[in-house]
């Protein structure tokens, strides 16, 4: 579909929006092949643990403004971490979860990093692949089976050196969902104790995935919602899979690897059915910066994406190191303008607004802080302006990105 989009009109200097003048520098050529200017002496031999929860959505977490509390050990975890407020995952599935994540590469409707075809033969430096290089072990933990969901292929391809899957534990009724794989708990201290025998720096992935549907929960305890809650299953698979991350931090806190750590937790996308039928949280989930004593605690209100966690980790590390990614340090005091996919349309989100397009016409147009229900294109205005001007925004940055793509020019 991109190879038929034609330029639009506009001349917006997208490599200068994706970069940031003064903290970072590209190759000629490559604009988003770049390094943040920290000198050698500067970088920290810190540890990076990122979990990935599986369908998390920020509406059902109560320090995210969620009515319902579904994750109780988030929420207190929030207390002395950096949480942000307006986070979105720029796609609907795992699989464009992972390449937003960790491959800082944004999702396209037919276009997925990990399903072959263009950006399997695109050259990339992904963020495993980049800390693997600089001397961190790579360690990827998912309970399914290692070909699940394309997990497998997807693993190598953004540089993990060990791939910890349902074949390396004891499968039983205690540990087993009977659907998909290991249970959570099992699964999230399996890494602790991975972690506490681990010499050297170590970046880490734990992708959650007891609430996938159907959510299986090992116990009855963690039925803290009844059918007369919408979503109850959903939830309480939440509930169980937030239960594990308690669980993992009450033991990690103990360690000698804790106060060496940076964790970030993230949501891979939102649960479909309970957030469907709004765009703004449809699309938005948690973001949760933890290391005590390493980053202030707080809250910060500017918009960000999961293509932002790749600069982001390495601008905590002050590493010089290079890397390819569509996204910019949430530290950095520009924000981006954010793409995100919803099955055949496209998201455009910039200052507030959040504009729904099939590319050739706008469909809706919303301000997601004042009222992200309301449609502004059915309320007159300049509505019509706006959203005209939006969606040339967005052709330009998808004219931009597929020239680098079809001339090989993400990484030399």
């Amino acid at each position: 579909f991109l190879a038929s989009l034609p330029l639009a009109d506009g001349k917006t200097d997208f490599a200068r929006i994706l970069t940031s003048p003064g903290r970072e520098t590209s190759t000629p050529g490559y604009p988003l092949f770049r390094s943040f200017r920290y000198d050698n002496s500067e970088n920290r031999e810190l540890n990076v643990v990122l979990f990935i929860m599986e369908s998390w959505s920020a509406k059902h977490i109560k320090s995210l403004g969620g009515v319902v509390s579904a994750a109780p050990n988030f929420d207190e975890l929030s207390k002395d971490g950096l949480l942000l407020t307006e986070f979105f995952a720029n796609g609907q599935r795992s699989m464009e979860g992972m390449a937003a994540i960790l491959g800082s590469i944004p999702v396209w409707k037919g276009m997925i990093l990990g399903q072959g075809g263009l950006l399997m033969q695109t050259r990339m430096e992904p963020l495993p692949s980049v800390l693997r290089k600089s001397g961190y072990k790579t360690l990827f933990f998912h309970g399914a089976r290692p070909g699940s969901m394309g997990f497998g292929s997807l693993v190598k391809r953004l540089g993990f050196s060990r791939h910890i899957s349902m074949e390396d534990f004891d499968v039983n009724e205690k540990t087993y969902d009977s659907v998909w794989g290991i249970y959570d708990e099992e699964v999230f201290l399996r890494a602790h104790e991975t972690f506490k025998k681990t010499d050297g720096k170590f970046f880490a992935v734990i992708y959650s995935l007891t609430s996938h549907s159907p959510y299986s929960i090992p116990s009855e305890k963690f039925r803290k919602f009844d059918k007369s809650q919408p979503y109850a299953d959903f939830l309480n698979s939440m509930i169980y899979s937030d239960y594990a991350l308690g669980r993992f931090f009450e033991e990690a806190k103990k360690s000698d690897y804790f106060k060496n750590t940076i964790f970030i937790v993230t949501g891979d996308h939102a649960e479909g059915r309970s957030t469907s039928d709004n765009l703004y949280e449809g699309h938005r989930v948690p973001l949760l910066i933890y290391a005590p004593g390493i980053v202030k605690a707080g809250t910060m209100g500017r918009a960000s994406s999961q293509l932002d966690i790749t600069p982001t980790v390495l601008d905590l590390l002050k590493s010089n190191a290079p890397f390819t990614s569509w996204g910019k340090s949430i530290f950095d005091k520009n924000a981006n303008p954010i793409l995100l996919s919803r099955g055949n349309m496209m998201v455009w989100v910039d200052d507030g607004r959040m504009l729904l397009t099939d590319l050739e016409k706008p469909f809706g147009l919303y301000d997601y802080r004042t009222d992200p229900d309301k449609n502004l294109l059915t309320t007159g205005g300049d509505a019509k302006d706006v959203s005209q001007n939006m969606l040339k925004q967005l052709q330009n940055y998808l004219s931009f990105s597929y020239k680098l793509i079809t001339e090989n020019r993400i990484r030399p």
